[in-house]
Parts: C-alpha cells; sequence; structure tokens
C-alpha cells in the first residue's frame, strides 16, 4: 500500500511541477511583453530587469499553484485511469478513499506552504518588485515624505496634515478638529508646524478657536474664543509610527504586506474611523486563498473519477475553465465584500465554499 501512495504522489507531483512551470512562464513572458517598449525606452539595464523578474517569480507561483494543483490531480488520476490502474486497484480491495488520499494529502501540504509563503516571502518580494518598476525602471522620483493626510484620533478628534516628514516626527500645515455628538466643531486648531519631542506631539506657531453650538443653517457656531499660541501640547494617541501605519494601510497593497502588518493596519484604520471592510476581505483572503489548492484538488478529483477513460488533454482544457471560473468567483466574492454585501469572511471564502460544494457533490457520486 505504501508503494502504491508513493506511485501516485510522484505521478501527481510530477504533472504539478511541469504545470507550475509552465504557467509562470507563460505570465511571465507576458509581462516581458508589456514593459517592452519602456525597456527600450528608458534603457533599462538587462540586469535590473532580471532583478524584477525575480521579484515577481513568488507572487506569480502563488496564482498559479492552484492551476498547476488542478491540472495535475486531474492529469494524474486520467493516467491512472487510462492505464487501468484504478480498476486494477479496486479488484484488489483498494477504497477509492485510499487511492484518492495521496493526492488531497499532497494538495494539502501545498496549501499550508503557500500560506507559509504568501505571509513571509512575498510581500517584501512584491516590494521590491514595486520599487524596481517605479524607480529604477520607470525613474519616477523617490518622496519618502506623505502629503494631505487625514485621519480620525480618539474620540471625535480629526487630523488633517498637509506634509509629513520621512521619519514621522515633523508635520506641516496641521488643521485638529473637535466635533460634538451632534456634528457641530466645539474645536480647531491650525498650526504651522508639529514636533515629536519627548514621547509627545507639540504645535508650534497656531491658533486655537473654540465655538458654540452651530444653527441649524451652519456646520459652525459662532466663535467664542480665540488664542495664539507659540508651543501647544497636541493630544493624540499615535506615534509616528503608527502614523506610519495609517498612511500605508490607506496606500500600501495588501499583497505587500503580511497578515500581522495588514491586521495592524486595520486596527488602526478602525481606531481611527476609517472603513476596514475592503481590509479586512484582503486579510480573510490570506487564509482562504492558499486553501484553493486543496479545494481544487478535491474538485479536480472528482472530476476526474467520472470518466472511465482518461484523457490528459481534455484535464488540460478542464483545468484552465475551472480555474477560470474560480478565480472569476474570487473576484465576485470580493467584490461583494468590499461593497458590504456579504460579510467579509464570508466574501473571502465563497470561491472555496462553492468549489468545495461541487466536489463533495461529484465525489459522493464517483463509484467506490
Amino acid at each position: 500500500m505504501k508503494i502504491l501512495q508513493q506511485y501516485i504522489v510522484h505521478t501527481f507531483l510530477k504533472f504539478f511541477f511541469s504545470g507550475l512551470i509552465f504557467f509562470t512562464g507563460i505570465i511571465l513572458i507576458t509581462d516581458l511583453f508589456e514593459i517592452i517598449p519602456m525597456i527600450s525606452e528608458k534603457k533599462v539595464p538587462i540586469l535590473t530587469v532580471m532583478m524584477y523578474f525575480g521579484y515577481k517569480i513568488p507572487f506569480v507561483v502563488f496564482l498559479i499553484i492552484p492551476v498547476a494543483v488542478l491540472l495535475a490531480t486531474i492529469s494524474c488520476f486520467s493516467l491512472l485511469l487510462r492505464n487501468s490502474e484504478i480498476t486494477a486497484m479496486k479488484a484488489s480491495g483498494v477504497s477509492l478513499s485510499k487511492i484518492i488520499s495521496p493526492v488531497l494529502t499532497a494538495a494539502f501540504f501545498v496549501s499550508i506552504l503557500a500560506m507559509g509563503v504568501n505571509e513571509f516571502l512575498i510581500p517584501v518580494a512584491n516590494t521590491k518588485a514595486e520599487y524596481t518598476k517605479d524607480i529604477k525602471m520607470e525613474g519616477k522620483q523617490e518622496d519618502k515624505n506623505s502629503y494631505n493626510v487625514s485621519f480620525r484620533t480618539a474620540g471625535n478628534r480629526f487630523l488633517n496634515i498637509g506634509m509629513i516628514n520621512d521619519d514621522r516626527t515633523r508635520m506641516e500645515a496641521v488643521e485638529v478638529k473637535d466635533y460634538r455628538a451632534d456634528k457641530s466643531i466645539s474645536l480647531r486648531i491650525d498650526a504651522q508646524t508639529a514636533e515629536w519631542i519627548d514621547n509627545q506631539w507639540l504645535l508650534f506657531n497656531g491658533i486655537e478657536r473654540r465655538f458654540s453650538s452651530f444653527p441649524s443653517f451652519s456646520s459652525a457656531g459662532r466663535i467664542i474664543s480665540e488664542q495664539r499660541f507659540d508651543k501647544k501640547r497636541l493630544a493624540v494617541l499615535e506615534t509616528p509610527d503608527e502614523i506610519q501605519d495609517i498612511i500605508t494601510a490607506g496606500r500600501v497593497k495588501a499583497e505587500e504586506m503580511s497578515m500581522v502588518d495588514l491586521w495592524r493596519n486595520i486596527v488602526l484604520l478602525k481606531r481611527s474611523g476609517n472603513g476596514v471592510e475592503d481590509k479586512l476581505v484582503d486579510f480573510y483572503l490570506k487564509t482562504s486563498f492558499p486553501f484553493a489548492s486543496f479545494i481544487i484538488a478535491l474538485l479536480g478529483t472528482s472530476i476526474a473519477l467520472q470518466s472511465t477513460r482518461g484523457a490528459i488533454a481534455a484535464g488540460f482544457g478542464i483545468s484552465i475553465l475551472v480555474s477560470f471560473l474560480y478565480w472569476e468567483s474570487i473576484g465576485i466574492g470580493r467584490s461583494m465584500g468590499h461593497a458590504g454585501v456579504l460579510p467579509a469572511i464570508l466574501a473571502a471564502w465563497l470561491a472555496n465554499i462553492i468549489f468545495g460544494v461541487v466536489g463533495i457533490f461529484l465525489l459522493s457520486r464517483a463509484k467506490g
């Protein structure tokens, strides 16, 4: 039995790595044709281009893994069926569950490996790929300063910042607004600069205005006090690092962050009064998509076993079709999650649920 399982796993892995290399190559070649005009126009060194594609490979492989798993699953069982090996196994008293378990086990471990790669390798590689393309290939100027940043801090206090320097310890054109429960402005502070000194924010060269409750036709009431200051403490919770995280959360793509970083940004965005549904969907996708390999293997097994004669060429076409439908389902679920139509976790796992149910249903109809 052990030799049989090793044979099935070996056949599966042979088709898996072949498919992985083939589809990864297709995508990278397509990407190359898209950037050839930029390479020739900007006279980009070949070493820089190679670095860019080197950084791109982990993410491309991660996206292709479910396709390769599906192709390997269908091809593996199609080959066994074509050679009547499954029939021989059943005749020898081997149950269907023992025949398919090696492939499903291998697919499960591929899913675990994919999750690890997505968490630890891909965020770093994607960040370097974007930097290489934008700065070294397109020649964009790198500016680490941030402009026009707005966020909500504790209570109903909002900050509008014209510019934050690269180490987040100095802000310019700072506007602070406090709102009452009825959404009227109770306090407004305008300052030329703010600096992080002795673990606190200090405002410099500004004016503080307090307002009465606003009348029905205005969002701001009458000014009841106005005071200029040279230096004043700014009562906010966020440290420079947390402000950096808030800025990052709004600008950096989810695939450039680990789950830990993304969750920390979700917490900060939620605390600062920003919507987080789209970020939550992306967070849960980091758990659902790696397990696509196992779900797809389950579906591929059930599809392959519906046939009495294996056809590897047909399996290739089926793999492309099913993968396309799976990716479309992910896109639909993600859009519904971003729009708030579905809870974030359900939107992220929608494709896995649908394809998993279909796979289990078809597998139950297979003759054991």
